[in-house]
C-alpha cells in the first residue's frame, strides 16, 4: 500500500527518507521549514538521502526531485547517490 509522508528539513542537513516519489517541495508554515513530501510504500525503509541546498548550489552526484520557494529563498532537492 502507497502513501504519502512529508519530510522537513534543516537546511544543510542530508536527511534519510524512503525511497520514492516526490510528489511536492515546499515550505510548510510561517517559518519556511522546507519539507518534502514522498510518495512510498507505506513501511518502506528509509534508505534514501536526500539534500536540499540553496540557488547557486549544486550536488554533482546527486538527481534533481524538486524545487520550491520558501521566501526569500529558493531550495533545490537532490537525491543523492551516497550519503555525504
Amino acid at each position: 500500500m502507497k502513501t504519502i509522508y512529508k519530510y522537513p528539513f534543516r537546511v544543510g542537513s542530508v536527511i534519510e527518507a524512503p525511497a520514492g516519489k516526490v510528489v511536492l517541495v515546499a515550505h510548510e508554515d510561517r517559518s519556511g521549514t522546507p519539507t518534502i513530501w514522498i510518495e512510498h510504500e507505506t513501511n518502506a525503509p528509509s534508505d534514501t538521502h536526500y539534500q536540499f541546498v540553496g540557488t547557486g548550489g549544486f550536488i554533482p552526484r546527486g538527481e534533481h526531485v524538486g524545487s520550491a520557494i520558501c521566501a526569500p529563498f529558493v531550495w533545490h532537492v537532490y537525491r543523492l547517490d551516497t550519503p555525504t
